[in-house]
C-alpha cells in the first residue's frame, strides 16, 4: 500500500484544510526566477548534479538557492506555464508523456508540448501553490512523503496535502529553505544538542538574547547552539543577533541551516571531527563565515554564501591539518578568499561550484599541491 496509512496519521484537520483550499489562479510573475520549496519537507526543487542532459532527474534537495534551484514560469498564453530552469535553460517535463500516478518529472529541452505545460494554483497565503500537469491533471509532489535529500519529484492525483504544496518565492528575496518561520525564539542560554541526538528546529528562527551575545565581532560571545559529538542540527534559521552562531565538538551534521546575518562567526569547529554542512545559506559576515579551530574535515555541500570576509578560515597562525571539501556551492562577494589557512599541510577541494567577486584569490596560504579543483564556474 502506498502512503495512505501515513496520511491518516496527519489528522483529519489537514485533510479538511486540503479540501477547502482556494482554487484561484496564482499570482506568479513571468520574467522572475522562483525558488520552489516543498511545504512538507522544506527541501527545494533541484536539478540533479546541475546537469543539463535531457532526461536528468528533478528532485528535492537542501536549499542552496543557486541557479539549479531557480525556475522561470514562461506563459503559454492560455493559462499554463513552461517551468524553465535558470541554470540549464531546460524545462520541467513529465517524462515519456506519462499519464500514470507516480510518473517521473525530468528536465528536457523546452519544446512546448503538453507534457511541459503546468498550471499554478494558490492554495494558501505566503505564496503556497500547487503545480498541476496539463497532460495528466496530476499535481507535482514529494514522492512517498519523503523528507530526505534526493526525494523524487513525481506526479500524483491532486490530494490537497502538503507534500503537493510548494512555497513559490522570487529568488533574491529568499534567504532560507525555511520560508515564513512559524515563530522566533529568543535564546537566553546556549541550546546544547547532546551527543548522538538530532535537533530539528522546524524552520523556527532563533536569535541570541543579551546574555548570549549581541552579534558583533566582539570575542567571547556564546553560541546559540552547541553540538556535541555525533549531533545533528536540522531546519534552523539563525536570525540577528546571532552571537557566535553554532559551535561543534567532534563529528556533526548541519542540514538546511540559514544564517540571516552572521554574527561573530556562523559556525566554529571547536574540537576535531568531521563536520558535514548540507544545504543552507549565510550572508553578511564582517570577517569569516566559518572558522576551524581544530584538526578536522569540513565538508560543505549545496550551500550559498554571500558577502563575507572569507568563506572558511583556519585559525590564524595554526599549523594543524585541515581538509576542506566544497561541492555544488554558490559563493560570492568574499573580501579575501574562499579558504584561508596558515598551515602548509591543509588541503582544499572545490568541485561543481559557482563563484564570483572573490577579493584576493580563491585560496590563501594553501600549498599549490594541496589544491584540487574541478568543474567550477566563475560568473
Amino acid at each position: 500500500m502506498r502512503r495512505y496509512t501515513k496520511k491518516i496519521t496527519l489528522g483529519l484537520s489537514i485533510l479538511i484544510l486540503g479540501l477547502l483550499v482556494s482554487s484561484s489562479a496564482s499570482a506568479i510573475q513571468t520574467g522572475q526566477p522562483y525558488i520552489l520549496s516543498n511545504v512538507w519537507n522544506r527541501l527545494c526543487i533541484d536539478v540533479e548534479n546541475g546537469s543539463s542532459t535531457n532526461g536528468t532527474n528533478v528532485r528535492h534537495w537542501g536549499c542552496s538557492l543557486g541557479p539549479a534551484q531557480q525556475w522561470y514560469f514562461d506563459s503559454t498564453g492560455d493559462g499554463y506555464y513552461l517551468v524553465r530552469n535558470a541554470a540549464t535553460g531546460k524545462c520541467l517535463d513529465v517524462y515519456d508523456f506519462s499519464t500514470s500516478a507516480g510518473g517521473n518529472i525530468a528536465l528536457w529541452d523546452c519544446h512546448g508540448a503538453t507534457n511541459q505545460h503546468f498550471s499554478v494554483v494558490d492554495v494558501a497565503s505566503g505564496g503556497v501553490v500547487r503545480i498541476v500537469s496539463r497532460l495528466s491533471g496530476m499535481a507535482l509532489e514529494a514522492w512517498e512523503w519523503g523528507t530526505a535529500y534526493n526525494t523524487n519529484l513525481v506526479q500524483w492525483p491532486v490530494s490537497g496535502y502538503d507534500n503537493q504544496h510548494f512555497y513559490a518565492q522570487i529568488a533574491g528575496t529568499v534567504t532560507s529553505g525555511c520560508p515564513s518561520p512559524p515563530e522566533t525564539i529568543t535564546v537566553n542560554s546556549t541550546i546544547v544538542v547532546p551527543a548522538g541526538t538530532v535537533y530539528d528546529g522546524g524552520c523556527r528562527r532563533y536569535i541570541a538574547g543579551s546574555a548570549v551575545g549581541d552579534g558583533s565581532q566582539a570575542e567571547g560571545q556564546d553560541p546559540v547552539f552547541r553540538l556535541e559529538a555525533g549531533a545533528t542540527l536540522l531546519n534552523v534559521v539563525v536570525g540577528a543577533p546571532a552571537a557566535d552562531g553554532i559551535h561543534t565538538y567532534g563529528n556533526a551534521t548541519l542540514s538546511n541551516i540559514t544564517w540571516e546575518d552572521v554574527g561573530e562567526d556562523a559556525m566554529t569547529i571547536k574540537e576535531s571531527g568531521t563536520v558535514n554542512l548540507i544545504g543552507g545559506y549565510a550572508r553578511y559576515a564582517a570577517d569569516k563565515i566559518f572558522q576551524i579551530n581544530a584538526a578536522s574535515t569540513f565538508n560543505v555541500y549545496n550551500f550559498t554564501a554571500y558577502d563575507g570576509g572569507k568563506f572558511i578560515r583556519q585559525l590564524g597562525g595554526s599549523t594543524f591539518h585541515v581538509d576542506v571539501y566544497i561541492d555544488s556551492c554558490d559563493i560570492s562577494y568574499m573580501d579575501e578568499a574562499i579558504f584561508r589557512t596558515d598551515s602548509s599541510t591543509s588541503t582544499v577541494t572545490m568541485v561543481n561550484t559557482r563563484y564570483s567577486n572573490i577579493g584576493d584569490e580563491l585560496f590563501m596560504g594553501v600549498s599549490s599541491g594541496n589544491i584540487t579543483t574541478s568543474n567550477n564556474t566563475a560568473y
